[in-house]
């Protein structure tokens, strides 16, 4: 082998390590966003303890041994897709709610300052249907509690800013009911929507009915009963136009 010969030689023991490894890089990060996207949608539909990983394993086009070695036990997995949904929502609906993203005008009316709010949070389930009830859902709510808790409490500071900024009369206007609490009876009824919608009982549209009529109940104080506070005639309002569909809360 002349001296050419062996200096090529030499750059190819040198290249081609280096390309394979970049090669493994990029297929197991594929292969964990694939096994993360589908264990997802397992946490949402049948919770923690019923989501078989081998399932998993199988819809990622990913055998049991890989998926374990992206993550150690099915916990693992778990406070992976947990912590992946919650910077997704933060990117997609918390940050728009708080920096005022959703609308680039204010709404004079309070129901559609609500709806305006809770509309950024249907688009995102829209898109990623399975992402609040990870997040939220009663199936998995004792798993990782902190990490929730603190995303709901995001959400419903942004969810008040939000309100706030774009109906900057209500911290006065509706005195006997309070901008946070406000905030807070509106995430409540968001998330009872959108969990009625994921199981099939209203469709997403629907879901934004609800959310008007508790709006809107909110915003009446007039119309309101004597004796009866704001958070139990946005109740009964939604519950009168849930039992109007058939739908049970």
């Amino acid at each position: 082998m002349d001296h050419d010969s062996a200096r090529g030689h030499r750059r190819i023991n040198y290249d081609y390590p280096r390309r394979f490894l970049r090669i493994a890089v990029r297929r197991r990060r594929l292969r964990r966003r694939a096994v993360l996207e589908v264990a997802a949608e397992h946490f949402a539909q049948q919770g923690f303890h019923a989501t078989n990983v081998e399932a998993v394993a199988a819809q990622a086009f990913t055998s049991k041994p890989q998926l374990y070695d992206l993550f150690p036990s099915k916990a693992d997995l778990y406070h992976a897709v947990l912590h992946r949904e919650r910077r997704k929502f933060e990117q997609n609906v918390i940050t728009p709610l708080a920096q005022g993203q959703a609308t680039e005008a204010s709404e004079s009316d309070f129901t559609s300052a609500c709806l305006t709010s809770a509309q950024v949070v249907f688009d995102y389930q829209r898109d990623r249907p399975h992402s609040l009830r990870v997040l939220f859902g009663a199936q998995n709510w004792r798993m990782a509690t902190d990490l929730r808790e603190e995303a709901r409490d995001a959400w419903t500071m942004a969810t008040q800013a939000s309100i706030v900024q774009r109906h900057p009369r209500h911290v006065t206007t509706y005195g006997d009911l309070s901008a946070p609490a406000t905030a807070e009876l509106l995430v409540t009824c968001v998330l009872g929507a959108i969990e009625m919608s994921y199981e099939g009982r209203i469709s997403l549209l629907h879901a934004r009915d609800v959310v008007a009529a508790a709006a809107g109940a909110l915003s009446n104080n007039s119309a309101r009963r004597p004796g009866s506070s704001a958070p139990q005639v946005a109740a009964a309002e939604t519950s009168t136009l849930t039992a109007g569909r058939g739908v049970t809360a």
